[in-house]
């Protein structure tokens, strides 16, 4: 089994039988440019407020994003 982590599709998987198979990362990738986005209006107001809504968006982003891995993985293990 051949596997490829990548943006556009998470992982690329290619066996022995010649089977291939796909997971797109459309969702994820879309998600990831919510997350840009509105930190880049936190970071343009400035304010202490904001500063506190960034630290906590930061972390959230960072918990989703290891679920997704975590279960990716899993999920190619099995």
């Amino acid at each position: 089994v051949g596997i490829d982590r990548g943006l556009r599709f998470l992982t690329t998987a290619y066996d022995e039988k010649g089977k291939t198979n796909f997971v797109s990362g459309k969702n994820i990738a879309y998600r990831r440019k919510k997350y840009a986005y509105l930190r880049s209006k936190l970071q343009a107001k400035g304010t202490k407020s904001a500063k506190r809504k960034l630290k906590r968006l930061a972390h959230q982003e960072n918990r989703w994003m290891a679920d997704i891995n975590h279960c990716l993985s899993k999920t190619l293990v099995e």
